[in-house]
């Protein structure tokens, strides 16, 4: 199961997600966020400090929601992720193409 929640931050849309993010919960995210970006977000802000796994599935939707951002000027900024979360993104490779805040 996943919960995201968003909420305005300035002009960043702020995703607060938890729980797994994983190949049956990946596809309710990026829709989620491809939704939000089509209807003219283009700043966003994902906060995962409450998201315990990512799996090569949901490493997918952090890339095809980085991939839409950029034409628009942005790029995706993550924020809180656990340090056994972010292992994920070292060893795959994935951790120099976001922002970490």
């Amino acid at each position: 199961m996943i919960n995201v929640e968003f909420s305005k931050e300035g002009d960043s849309l702020i995703a607060t997600v938890s729980g797994q993010i994983d190949t049956l919960t990946a596809p309710e995210l990026q829709n989620r966020l491809v939704s939000a970006i089509e209807q003219g977000e283009n700043k966003v802000v994902m906060d995962v400090a409450d998201v315990n796994y990512v799996s090569s599935a949901g490493l997918r939707v952090f890339l095809i929601i980085q991939k839409k951002l950029k034409p628009l000027g942005h790029g995706l900024e993550i924020r809180n992720m656990r340090d056994d979360v972010k292992q994920v993104f070292d060893v795959t490779g994935f951790t120099g193409l976001f922002l970490f805040s």
